[in-house]
């Protein structure tokens, strides 16, 4: 069967300057021996209309191997396979016949309808800031789909995509209410949410508002706050130690200067003022630790723990139990993180259809 579908689809699709990728990826599907390896011909053909011409004509297929790997297009399989698995389901045939063409047609319209919902999920992608529009092509938007670690992303922000999160929630109501359903669907699109999510609010902190506002970023504040709660009792010392300085010195050298009995109360104003300052700095101290502690766990750097805390077990390969991304979710109130809606009631689905881990 898959010696007459691969003669049909030459003839049919493939040209002679794009049969080296073409080829790549029929082999590639037929050796999954699974739901999609039965649809070789409608997999191929809507696979390599994702793939930009400068990849599909190119002379090798080293470009093509980098982006079958890429998250883009391992989405685009999850998405078909759910797809085959309907058509199974249904009876219908591969596009390899003329014979069957009205059922292959119907198989086509199913794979379509896989296809926009993930084109809505890369439509809710922005490009990076810090690239330019040309310098984004199609190889970057098939490989660089999900960002990295939340730290990698802060540590070279505006390098990677963004998201629209109300349009990603958006794609995962479409999801759920659709007829393409799987464990590693669900899995995908829960990270996905959670990246976003992350992505987002590393964006939030980032961004630079001095030009604006005179005021540096909130990952700046941030880290400025924490470097003076690190090293309170340092700073604190040195302020004392300064104004009790200032009040010892200053003393003897304003008697020095003010010759007239009557302002001989002028050095002890001052050294007043100097001892004064210090106490006023030890309760300003005090009162910023209590503010330290009150607000702990809802700091730019808790959260950010919290998100490498959620990212390291959705991104891993082991598989993870809803009860255990229920719970990462519950705490997510402490961190006063807000995941969107359409992420619980992806939980939900998930659970309706009895699977307990993804």
């Amino acid at each position: 069967m898959n010696a007459d579908a691969e003669s049909f689809y030459w003839s049919e699709w493939a040209t002679p300057q794009s049969a080296i990728s073409h080829k790549f990826v029929w082999h590639k599907i037929i050796e999954r021996d699974d739901n999609l390896s039965r649809y070789p011909v409608l997999a191929t053909k809507w696979i390599m209309m994702e793939i930009p011409l400068a990849i599909e004509k190119a002379e090798d297929s080293s470009l093509l191997r980098t982006a079958w790997n890429g998250d883009s297009l391992r989405l685009l399989r999850l998405f078909y396979q759910a797809a085959a698995a309907e058509c199974i389901k249904m009876g219908l045939p591969d596009d390899s016949s003329r014979d069957s063409w009205q059922d292959a047609n119907e198989a086509s319209m199913i794979f379509e309808e896989a296809k926009e919902i993930y084109d809505c999920i890369k439509m809710a992608s922005f490009k990076p800031h810090n690239l330019r529009g040309d310098d984004w092509d199609h190889r970057d938007s098939l490989t660089n789909f999900l960002s990295p670690d939340i730290d990698r992303v802060i540590y070279s922000h505006g390098d990677y995509p963004t998201w629209n999160i109300g349009a990603i929630g958006e794609v995962a109501s479409d999801y759920i209410k659709s007829r393409f359903k799987s464990p590693d669907l669900d899995r995908f699109l829960l990270t996905l949410l959670v990246n976003a999510e992350a992505v987002t609010y590393v964006d939030e902190i980032m961004s630079d508002h001095s030009v604006i506002t005179g005021r540096p970023s909130l990952y700046q504040q941030a880290a400025s706050r924490l470097d003076q709660k690190r090293h309170w009792r340092t700073y604190l010392l040195i302020k004392v130690a300064l104004s009790v300085g200032v009040a010892v010195v200053a003393h003897p050298i304003w008697e020095g200067l003010i010759s007239s009995e009557n302002y001989n109360f002028v050095p002890w104003v001052i050294s007043g003022v100097s001892l004064l300052s210090s106490l006023w700095m030890v309760t300003e101290t005090l009162d910023k630790l209590e503010c330290w502690r009150a607000a702990e766990g809802s700091g730019v750097f808790d959260q950010i723990g919290f998100f490498r805390y959620c990212e390291h077990g959705l991104k891993g390969v082991q598989l993870v139990s809803i009860s255990h991304i229920r719970g990462m979710l519950l705490e997510s109130r402490k961190f006063e993180v807000y995941f969107p809606a359409s992420l619980y009631a992806l939980l939900d689905d998930i659970e309706a259809r009895g699977l307990i881990s993804v």
